[in-house]
């Protein structure tokens, strides 16, 4: 990302699933930008976001000195004409930056429901690319790809670094425990970070809250620094309650499939490639005819099913699910044996010890 910005002028697509860590990645990017003296405005996009309101918004926080003969201004966004306008007009004034370089942060860019606003923002970026302005976009939304995110596009792609970010690794996560553990000042033990690692499948968002959750059934139960297992399991069991309103109606569709409990376990439990995919070769015969239900609208469309370059592969619909599942598992005392729990890392490289000060 520092690259695209300082080497290669390219505007940035993040995408993801929920909860694998795009804002805050994007948060510590632009933190990184601030500190390295670039502006950098931000906006969240909503169901009813137009392009007018989020320039006016982004512009509206640029200010006027950085412009060409703009001292007069107090912020870039008097430059907009009244009603409506497009990408020209906001290309002409992103144009006109000379006093230094902004990074235009648009996060939750999958909510917007507009076709103009995904029209326009491609065509701005193409433009700032043509112009090679002093202002770079970062977009961030929730997709499987960048045609998914920003429609299909194909003129702009070349001025675009997309970037989809996969799930972290075990040791990741288990750096983030650690991480978190210290700062709050409590010592997770190996097997409490353990199960929080194989109950996060790469998620920080489910490490954060299980640690959380963990730690105050610690506290809670004798005033305890040193967060066990059975403290992680409590904590499974409070993430499993709190998103259940939320999945509610998925999930109990799901389980009226015979057989689903097992399906979805396995599914959860079961390797997956670069895309998140589960090949249904990878899964034992017994559990098919669950998962063929669980892929239509009648078992709840819990799964995606794709066949493609002769491969039979599936994903959850809904990350959520996958999670749902494990914690209904270990809360049952049914989840499997895993593997070893992952290595501790109390004394990190030097390469090691930067990526933990941009985490933290």
């Amino acid at each position: 990302m520092i690259a695209a910005v300082e080497q290669e002028r390219a505007h940035i697509v993040l995408f993801g699933d929920r909860g694998r860590g795009k804002t805050s990645l994007a948060n510590g990017f632009a933190a990184l930008a601030e500190k390295a003296g670039l502006e950098t405005v931000r906006r969240t996009c909503g169901i009813h976001t137009t392009y007018e309101r989020l320039f006016r918004g982004l512009l509206a926080e640029i200010p006027g000195r950085m412009l060409r003969d703009g001292n007069h201004l107090s912020n870039a966004a008097e430059l907009l004409p009244e009603g409506d306008f497009g990408a020209d007009e906001v290309c002409d004034i992103l144009g006109r930056i000379r006093d230094g370089r902004v990074v235009l942060v648009v996060d939750e860019f999958d909510r917007a429901e507009s076709d103009r606003l995904r029209s326009e923002v491609a065509e701005t970026i193409k433009n700032l690319s043509d112009q090679a302005a002093n202002a770079t976009l970062l977009l961030i939304g929730v997709a499987g790809s960048l045609e998914d995110l920003l429609g299909r596009q194909p003129s702009v792609q070349r001025a675009i670094l997309a970037i989809p970010l996969p799930p972290m690794d075990d040791a990741e996560v288990a750096r983030l425990v650690g991480a978190g553990a210290g700062a709050a000042g409590v010592q997770f033990d190996q097997a409490a970070t353990a199960l929080i690692v194989r109950l996060s499948r790469g998620m920080p968002y489910y490490a954060h809250l299980l640690s959380l959750y963990a730690a105050r059934a610690a506290a809670e139960n004798g005033g305890r620094a040193s967060v066990t297992r059975d403290d992680a399991v409590a904590g499974a069991g409070l993430v499993m309650q709190k998103q259940a309103a939320e999945i509610g109606a998925t999930w109990n569709r799901a389980l009226a499939v015979p057989g689903a409990e097992a399906a979805l376990l396995t599914a959860a439990l079961a390797p997956t490639d670069e895309e998140g995919c589960i090949a249904l070769a990878a899964l034992p015969g017994l559990v098919h005819p669950a998962v063929d239900v669980l892929c239509t609208e009648a078992g709840g469309s819990v799964f995606l099913r794709r066949d493609d370059h002769g491969r039979s592969r599936i994903v959850f619909r809904l990350p959520a699910i996958a999670h749902q599942i494990l914690l209904h598992a270990v809360c049952a005392g049914r989840l499997p044996c895993g593997g070893p729990p992952p290595a501790r890392h109390d004394e990190p490289s030097n390469n090691q010890k930067k990526q933990a000060s941009i985490v933290a």
